[in-house]
């Protein structure tokens, strides 16, 4: 019996482990430092007592509920962790694209994460990246705008 209550929170430890990843990274590209960090807290989680699992479990819930308030993040977790599925299964080197219009249904109505914002188009991509690899220097996400990759690709063919 005690066994699979230890089981149970550590499945829950590592369900609410993923909520973390999938809510912060969505409105910030993780850094070299963060990725160790949460490589190092799933091994934590992994070798955890009962009561250590209770208080991982704990410091997670109070750290997505930090970021959700903060960005006034909405968005329900499942649709959260379907898109860190997604980033995941981004090839190295590459981020997932994400159309501003669908990114910003993620958070309350009519705010956006950060200043600037709602001056983008909202055909704007945001490119979203879990490895830690890409756009380590900034940590707000990257934003694409096809018809600047285009023009920049015609430009480069004729020069």
């Amino acid at each position: 019996m005690k066994g699979s209550t230890v089981q149970r929170l550590r499945t829950l430890a590592l369900k609410r482990l993923r909520e973390f990843m999938a809510t912060s990274w969505i409105v910030s590209p993780p850094d070299e430092a963060q990725i160790q960090h949460i490589n190092t807290l799933k091994d934590d989680v992994l070798n955890a007592t009962r009561k250590e699992l209770q208080r991982i479990t704990a410091k997670l819930d109070k750290e997505i509920s930090t970021v959700r308030s903060t960005y006034k993040i909405t968005a329900h977790t499942s649709l959260l962790l379907d898109l860190l599925k997604m980033m995941e299964k981004a090839p190295p080197g590459h981020s997932t694209l994400l159309p501003l219009y669908i990114w910003s249904n993620f958070f309350k109505a009519g705010q956006y994460p950060f200043e600037g914002m709602e001056t983008w188009p909202v055909h704007a991509r945001i490119a979203l990246d879990s490895s830690g690899q890409l756009y380590s220097h900034s940590r707000h996400p990257e934003v694409v705008l096809l018809e600047a990759t285009m023009f920049e690709d015609m430009a480069s063919l004729f020069n």
